[in-house]
């Protein structure tokens, strides 16, 4: 009984998918990571929505390198524990370096 039941909590959990999302307006170095932050979504994040001003935190749309947002093993391993309630993504912005 504890083997099947243990194999079934591995199972859901090799299922838990990672994401990752990238928009790259500047080749070469990735520069300096000017937002890191956990953003929150609910019921799976259906109709909702972030919005991050890359270009106010790089002073100016010429010097963002990049934008990201990512689902971590974590954030999908919080999002099924919680059964879809709660589906946090992680959001980075990078803006050129110099």
């Amino acid at each position: 009984m504890i083997k099947k039941v243990l194999l079934a909590l591995i199972l859901c959990i090799s299922m838990v998918s990672c994401a990752n999302q990238q928009f790259t307006s500047h080749q070469g170095s990735l520069g300096i990571d000017r937002k890191n932050s956990l953003d929150n979504f609910f019921i799976g994040g259906i109709g909702q929505e972030v919005q991050v001003d890359a270009a106010a935190l790089c002073q100016g749309s010429e010097n963002v390198a990049r934008v990201e947002r990512q689902r971590t093993f974590i954030n999908g391993v919080i999002g099924w524990i919680s059964m879809g309630i709660w589906t946090p993504l992680q959001s980075r912005v990078y803006c050129k370096s110099g």
